[in-house]
């Protein structure tokens, strides 16, 4: 379940907070005057999200590889997928 707290509460509350990320896990999203800048998860999702991450820069990689690309129009066409995706709601 994803819950947000108030940047000025998290240190009253971070204890429980991250029991409650590590027991049930839980997300929080960490907001200051509504705007959100940090988020807390459990480990094991943040591990999963580096490793597809990681993936996908590897395929990438050798995409550009087989594609006989440069590196900066790997990167340019990288750039441009992550403009489109973020775009979407």
């Amino acid at each position: 379940m994803e819950k947000t707290v108030s940047s000025q509460d998290v240190p009253q509350l971070f204890g429980d907070l991250l029991r409650q990320v590590s027991d049930k896990g839980d997300r929080y999203v960490v907001e200051r005057d509504g705007v959100p800048l940090a988020a807390v998860v459990p480990f094991a999702l943040y591990s999963q999200w580096k490793r597809r991450r990681a993936g996908f820069f590897q395929q990438m990689r050798e995409t550009a590889e087989r594609a006989n690309l440069s590196e900066d129009e790997a990167i340019r066409l990288t750039d441009e997928a992550k403009r489109a995706v973020r775009s979407q709601p």
